[in-house]
């Protein structure tokens, strides 16, 4: 049970992470403003140095899980953006 809700944890972040770039990525295209930009870059921060550092080190997920939880939809993304071409 750990092992998926490690792998469902990784994907869920991952997802989140993913978010967070298009959203940097739209204000790089000029749509966002600056405020809401610093905003998101610190969101980002947190959410990837601080809830991930706190999850691996309360132990509460299987840190090769939440890796492959984390890498899956990259790939799958990467996938999809090779055969939409």
């Amino acid at each position: 049970m750990k092992f998926f809700s490690s792998l469902l944890l990784g994907g869920i972040l991952s997802g989140i992470n993913l978010y967070l770039l298009s959203q940097i990525i739209k204000y790089l295209s000029g749509s966002l403003q600056k405020k809401k930009l610093v905003l998101l870059i610190v969101a980002k921060f947190l959410v990837f140095f601080g809830i991930i550092a706190l999850i691996l080190w309360r132990g509460h997920v299987t840190p090769l899980a939440f890796l492959g939880g984390f890498t899956i939809p990259l790939i799958g993304y990467l996938g999809m953006s090779l055969t939409h071409k």
